[in-house]
């Protein structure tokens, strides 16, 4: 946590009792599985590190955004949403302040 301090002399602060955190950079190690029917309802297991439960984590399946389950800072679940058609598709964990990290092979719906 950091303190907020403010100076229009530069000699003299202000305490303005406002603070920030900084948290590490959420990253993605691999998923499980890669793979599922275009029907929807897989769990996707997505593994990393840094996630936090407080983010408002979404899973993005090409352009189809779903409610991801935060387990740990390390995993993260994520349900397929129905798709239609034989694709692969892009796999990217949003928070809601508007991080992405882009999951590494994304994932494949088959029929």
């Amino acid at each position: 946590r950091y303190e907020i301090k403010v100076s229009f002399n530069d000699f003299d602060l202000l305490r303005t009792y406002l603070s920030f955190v900084v948290h590490p950079r959420m990253t993605t190690h691999f998923v499980v599985p890669t793979f599922g029917t275009f029907d929807g309802g897989t769990v996707v297991k997505v593994y990393g590190t840094n996630f936090r439960g407080d983010d408002g984590l979404s899973c993005y399946f090409g352009n189809v955004s779903v409610e991801a389950m935060y387990i740990d800072s390390t995993l993260i679940l994520c349900l397929t949403p129905f798709w239609g058609v034989i694709d692969a598709v892009d796999l990217t964990i949003w928070t809601e302040n508007g991080h992405k990290i882009q999951v590494p092979g994304g994932f494949y719906f088959y029929s």
